[in-house]
């Protein structure tokens, strides 16, 4: 029962254990798709596979803890067990009665829910009784959209995408791989043949999806109408529940033909490559970073585009992208990227050797941060609107409605990437993209904490093991906070930047200590000890030698409760301070009254000496004079 990537167990329910369950434990680098999984467990439509219960678990081999996704286990097995595996084709009765009957209200629910499933492929088909009379789709949650799924069953535009960066896509992307999965059933191969990926995508290029997919082999009447239908390279024209429905009830219908791509008169060279059409020249331009501007140069390109293709409203769009007002270091590469979406709208983002849609940069971007990846090239994408520049150059279909809300979405996370302060930056654009993502932080990441309420416990652990000395929260931490609980103040965030340790300190203690009081534990002694290591800055703050002296050994005493609340108050109490100032007030102003009398007292001194000397010196003379008239006398009276 292992999906790709995702390894399988047996389990068990304690409580009745004759039932059969099995559990997949995802790769925690990669994103889950949690919106897919909340409607799934909403809907709970039988013909697709849906989990039981959900939650985080320690797997010792990887030593840390994951996700677990728990089922009941399809007794009626795979279809087949991997792809390219010999297969009895299936005539046209059991695709009906045995696929598209028991499927088609699961792809309605999904439709109306506003969710794809992404994973449609013979090795995903299940069987919930040994029977196998009726099929039911398999896992669709465990990985990143459209990861795994082989390109014969992805689209045109898929294909061109890296997988991770496929994304959720509409559900004409399902259809298509409905289609494809039909070939092989009717056929008992795979569809394409099992060409290489690059010769495959060049044939459905050259020749279209059917024919590309089913090459030589026979198709019987009805199921050829189904599946030119369901492959259809314009996802306007593609089959949909509807058709499907009229065509489960004998209807006949006439389906459009898929046809190549444009060609030229004659090619347009780039780096030595020719180029027959906008699509082959979108491919070569991104690829050929060395070329690709001297070929968007001159007057070139917009000559070949208006005589060799006949096209002159492309050639203006061409031109118009290429005056990018922007300068620094990514005007070269956004030039490139959008005249490439120009010349081949539909095509994922292609940007520095990326090659992504909107829906994909969530997970490319989280995968990218866990593996090591391009972070900053998907920084810049975001940086540099291309996906709102994407967006415009669409063409109407009855499934674009989505993307205005698509450019209003960037243009918040254009805001959120340029903000520098703490709970912003490319942090908070990671977790607004993959909600319920875990925290990503080092400190707890092994964690795999996805809720506020887990985030608590998980920050004390790591401070009793020693994984904390200082700050308590790094900028993971603040956008992660940020993302599940909306209310707290931007003051805060900013604090958080000050370049003052102590009022970055003070922040994290006030934001932690919300935290505690919403969401528990009722105590933290490890955390407390965090801040109590570091508590004379905050107690040095106070100016009264006696103050400090008390608030020191009382200190212990808060921290003990483990009450971030308490200690907080304690650390930096309103009232506290406001006493601690109007004494260093009073204090400040008797001593400037003693420093005014001391100078008082000072000057008085200093007259107090010369009147003294004057004084001395008068009588000096006086005694001086009295001395020497009585010395006179006595001379005159014995002499």
């Amino acid at each position: 029962m292992a999906s790709p990537g995702v390894p399988a167990y047996k389990a068990v329910d304690l409580r009745n254990p004759g039932n059969a369950y099995f559990a997949l434990v995802p790769d925690p680098q990669l994103p889950m798709r949690v919106a897919a999984l909340t409607t799934l467990k909403l809907i709970r439509n039988p013909a697709v596979l849906t989990p039981v219960d959900t939650g985080t678990v320690h797997v010792a081999s990887m030593q840390r803890n994951a996700e677990v996704l728990v089922f009941e286990q399809p007794l009626g097995g795979r279809l087949i067990e991997e792809e390219g595996m010999p297969l009895e084709p299936w005539n046209e009765d059991q695709i009906a009665e045995k696929l598209l009957t028991p499927i088609l209200p699961a792809m309605r629910a999904f439709m109306v829910e506003g969710i794809t499933h992404r994973a449609i492929r013979p090795t995903n088909i299940l069987f919930p009784s040994p029977a196998r009379s009726q099929a039911i789709l398999g896992d669709c949650i465990s990985a990143p959209a459209g990861l795994y799924q082989p390109a014969a069953y992805e689209t045109i535009e898929n294909m061109m995408a890296s997988p991770i960066g496929r994304g959720s896509g509409t559900f004409a992307d399902d259809f298509y791989a409905l289609g494809a999965t039909i070939v092989y059933l009717h056929t008992g191969m795979p569809p394409g043949e099992g060409r290489p990926d690059e010769d495959l995508l060049e044939r459905k290029l050259q020749f279209g999806s059917f024919a590309a997919l089913s090459g030589d082999r026979h198709l019987s009447g009805r199921v050829s109408e189904l599946v030119r239908g369901l492959l259809l390279d314009e996802p306007g024209d593609r089959w949909a529940v509807q058709e499907l429905e009229h065509w489960l009830n004998g209807r006949r219908m006439n389906v459009k033909t898929s046809v190549g791509a444009g060609k030229a008169s004659r090619p347009f060279e780039v780096n030595g490559i020719e180029c027959w059409s906008t699509r082959q020249l979108a491919q070569a331009i991104t690829k050929s970073s060395d070329g690709a501007m001297d070929a968007l140069m001159g007057s070139g390109l917009a000559n070949w585009l208006s005589r060799s293709l006949s096209d002159k409203h492309i050639a203006v769009r061409v031109l118009q992208a290429t005056m990018d007002e922007d300068s620094g270091a990514f005007q070269s590469a956004r030039k490139v990227a959008r005249v490439a979406i120009v010349l081949d709208p539909p095509a994922p983002l292609r940007y520095r050797g990326l090659s992504l849609f909107s829906s994909g940069i969530g997970p490319a971007l989280a995968a990218a941060m866990m593996r090591g990846g391009e972070v900053n090239a998907i920084a810049e994408i975001i940086r540099t609107r291309l996906v709102q520049f994407w967006c415009r150059q669409q063409r109407p279909s009855r499934w674009s409605d989505y993307l205005p809300q698509i450019s209003r979405d960037f243009d918040k996370l254009y805001n959120w990437l340029s903000d520098t302060k703490y709970a912003y930056g490319i942090e908070r654009v990671v977790y607004e993209l993959n909600p319920k993502l875990h925290c990503l932080s080092p400190l707890i990441e092994t964690a795999h904490i996805t809720t506020l309420e887990e985030l608590m416990p998980a920050l004390e652990r790591a401070a009793a093991a020693g994984a904390i000395e200082f700050l308590p929260i790094d900028r993971h931490i603040a956008a992660f906070i940020a993302r599940n609980i909306r209310r707290i103040d931007d003051k805060l965030w900013i604090s958080m930047s000050n370049p003052d340790p102590t009022i970055r300190l003070l922040s994290m203690l006030y934001a932690l200590a919300l935290l505690q009081a919403e969401y528990g534990p009722n105590s933290l002694p490890a955390l407390s000890r965090v801040f109590a290591k570091q508590a004379k800055m905050f107690i040095e703050r106070f100016r009264n030698r006696k103050t400090r002296q008390k608030m020191q050994d009382k200190l212990e005493e808060e921290v003990a409760s483990g009450q971030l609340t308490r200690l907080v108050q304690y650390l930096d109490n309103p009232e506290d301070h406001q006493k601690d100032a109007d004494e260093f007030a009073a204090a400040r102003a008797e001593f400037t009254t003693a420093q005014a009398g001391i100078a008082m007292c000072e000057r008085r001194k200093l007259y107090l000496r010369e009147e003294t000397v004057d004084t001395a010196g008068s009588l000096s003379m006086i005694l001086s004079g009295i001395v020497s008239i009585l010395a006179f006398g006595l001379y005159f009276a014995w002499g």
